[in-house]
């Protein structure tokens, strides 16, 4: 039996991740509930990097993935597992007020602000590659 993770989608479980270390491979196996028949990707996040696992596949009433990915991608930090909407819309959101602690600095390089149902919060688009640009002055 290997490591259970939480999976997300707008701060909301909807899922979970069964991570199996396989000598230098986890396996990955993850299982969500149908996301509004829009096509999602599985993304991991992990030592400060983003990583798209790829697109869930429809079996049954839910979503499935099953993948390997070499151990380093993990590293020794704890994964986040998050769906991201395959059109590029952002699927997290979270809220930005004075009374509750803005739990996201780690991801704010890849946040916009956003207003979601007249509340103001920070909207999570995963960067598709590490590349970061440069301005030197």
């Amino acid at each position: 039996m290997g490591e259970t993770y939480v999976v997300t989608q707008n701060r909301r479980k909807v899922g979970i991740v069964t991570l199996l270390r396989m000598g230098l491979y986890y396996e990955i196996t993850c299982q969500c509930k149908i996301a509004d028949d829009e096509m999602v990707d599985l993304i991991l996040e992990a030592n400060e990097k983003t990583e798209n696992l790829g697109i869930m596949i429809p079996v049954g009433g839910s979503l499935e993935l099953r993948r390997k990915i070499p151990t380093k991608m993990i590293g020794k930090g704890s994964p986040e597992f998050f769906l991201q909407s395959r059109g590029g819309h952002p699927l997290d959101f979270m809220e930005v007020s004075s009374d509750t602690p803005f739990n996201w600095l780690h991801r704010l390089d890849d946040c916009i602000l956003a207003v979601r149902n007249g509340k103001i919060g920070a909207e999570y688009h995963p960067k598709k590659s590490d590349k970061k640009d440069e301005i030197n002055t």
